[in-house]
């Protein structure tokens, strides 16, 4: 599970890239990693997603 920080588009105008803050819920209620990650939505001619890469920001 992961918490939407931001959009933007990437330095090379070809990408989306997505902050996050990872998570996961337990018994007693949702946890939230204190660092995020970007996960990185490269497209192909038609517009869908071909890949998806995972980053440190």
């Amino acid at each position: 599970m992961v918490r939407l920080e931001g959009l933007r588009p990437d330095d090379d105008g070809e990408a989306v890239v997505a902050t996050v803050r990872p998570g996961r819920r337990t018994e007693t209620g949702d946890e939230w990693a204190a660092d995020t990650v970007e996960h990185v939505y490269r497209f192909d001619a038609g517009c869908l997603v071909n890949r998806m890469d995972l980053r440190q920001p």
